[in-house]
């Protein structure tokens, strides 16, 4: 549910500081994690590590770490992906669009619904990892996607890569440091459809 936050209590160590290794995954891709002034010492950084946490680059443990970092996220997508789809009946016309930019979205959909356009909406709210089903399910339902965008067009490569020419995409994009406005987005919206 929107709003709430739910608070996992992570697995602690079950053996003493000296022998504590803060990424040993022996017993799973999750390993214990001891909390922070609790007399257990473990460094972090973003480098990949070794089980002990100090940085590494020898390929044998750089591999399956890397590969141990990607399982966590695919093993738990159904809980870290969110994003928001909304159909509408007879769409042909679609709309990815995150942030702010969504906004203005939901605002120029609104009055192209007014103008009898119909337009199915998806708002990823984790940009990663990307919702790709969604994305899917909307390029089989319409003609085109359109990919409003507060930058010179990074999302719309991703909407591209998930849906293999199932749809044209097109995009709206502004880079100006002023925000794209419903109009912009509408007239986009009226071109396509």
């Amino acid at each position: 549910m929107e709003g709430e936050l739910e608070i996992w209590d992570r697995p602690r160590p079950d053996v003493p500081p000296e022998q504590y290794k803060p990424y040993d995954i022996s017993k799973g891709i999750i390993p214990p994690m001891a909390d922070f002034g609790s007399g257990y010492r473990w460094h972090v950084t973003g480098l990949n590590h070794d089980e002990t946490g100090f940085p590494t680059n020898k390929p044998s443990l750089v591999q399956p770490e890397e590969e141990r970092l990607l399982a966590k996220i695919a093993e738990n997508l159904d809980i870290i992906e969110k994003y928001e789809y909304q159909q509408a009946e007879g769409a042909r016309v679609g709309i990815v669009s995150f942030g702010s930019s969504a906004r203005s979205a939901r605002a120029a959909i609104a009055q192209a619904e007014q103008e009898g356009i119909a337009v199915d909406f998806l708002r990823p709210i984790t940009i990663w990892p990307y919702p790709i089903r969604p994305t899917i399910e909307m390029a089989d339902r319409v003609d085109t996607i359109v990919v409003p965008e507060m930058n010179l067009g990074q999302i719309i490569e991703e909407v591209q890569r998930c849906i293999e020419g199932r749809a044209r995409v097109v995009g709206v994009n502004r880079a100006d440091g002023e925000p794209i406005t419903p109009e912009q987005i509408l007239e986009r919206i009226r071109e396509v459809s």
